[in-house]
C-alpha cells in the first residue's frame, strides 16, 4: 500500500512539474544573420533598401502582453518611427536618408518584437506604398543592433557579390 502512494505521488508530482514548466515556456528561435536576411530580401516580392542609422519612436507604444492572459496580444501594432543615416548604394551606404516609416511590431502568442529608440541600426526597410515598413518581428531578422559597422559591411558585400546564403543559421 504504502509503495502504491509514493507511486502515486510521484505521478502527480510529475504531472504538477510538467503543468508548471508549460506555463513557462519560451519562444525558441534562432535570430537569422544580416546575410540569411539580405537573401531573404533579395528573393521577395517586395522592394526593398538597406538602411544603416538610428530609428527613433515612441517606445510607450510597443505591444506588451496582458497579465492576465499573455496570449492576448494584438496580431500586429504599428507605430510611426524616423529614421535617419544612411541607405545603401552599389558603392556603399552613401546616400543620406531622413524620412518617417512605420515600424510593424508583430507578435506571436505572447512574445512582440521590438526595437530600442534612439539606437543604431542596420535594416532591411520594405516599400509599403509611397512609404517604408520596418517589420520588428519576435525573432529579429529585419534590424540588427550592436555591430552595426560589421553588418552594414555583411550587407554590402552581399549586394556587391549578388548573392548571400539563404539558409537558415544552424543552433550553436
Amino acid at each position: 500500500m504504502m509503495a502504491r502512494l509514493t507511486r502515486i505521488g510521484a505521478i502527480g508530482i510529475a504531472l504538477l512539474a510538467g503543468l508548471a514548466a508549460g506555463g513557462a515556456q519560451a519562444l525558441s528561435c534562432m535570430p537569422p544573420s544580416v546575410e540569411v536576411s539580405y537573401a531573404r530580401a533579395a528573393a521577395s516580392e517586395h522592394e526593398y533598401i538597406v538602411f544603416h542609422g538610428v530609428i527613433r519612436f515612441d517606445e510607450s507604444k510597443l505591444p506588451e502582453a496582458p497579465r492576465g492572459n499573455p496570449n492576448d496580444t494584438p496580431k500586429e501594432t504599428r507605430i510611426p518611427a524616423r529614421i535617419e543615416g544612411m541607405a545603401m548604394s552599389r558603392s556603399g551606404f552613401d546616400h543620406a536618408i531622413s524620412r518617417k516609416i512605420t515600424l510593424s511590431v508583430p507578435c506571436r502568442g505572447p512574445w512582440c518584437g521590438g526595437l530600442k529608440s534612439g539606437a543604431r541600426y542596420l535594416a532591411f526597410l520594405r516599400r509599403e506604398g509611397a512609404g517604408y515598413e520596418l517589420v520588428a518581428e519576435p525573432c529579429g531578422g529585419w534590424a540588427f543592433s550592436g555591430t552595426t559597422d560589421a553588418h552594414a559591411q555583411a550587407a554590402h558585400a552581399c549586394y556587391k557579390s549578388g548573392s548571400c546564403t539563404s539558409q537558415t543559421p544552424k543552433r550553436r
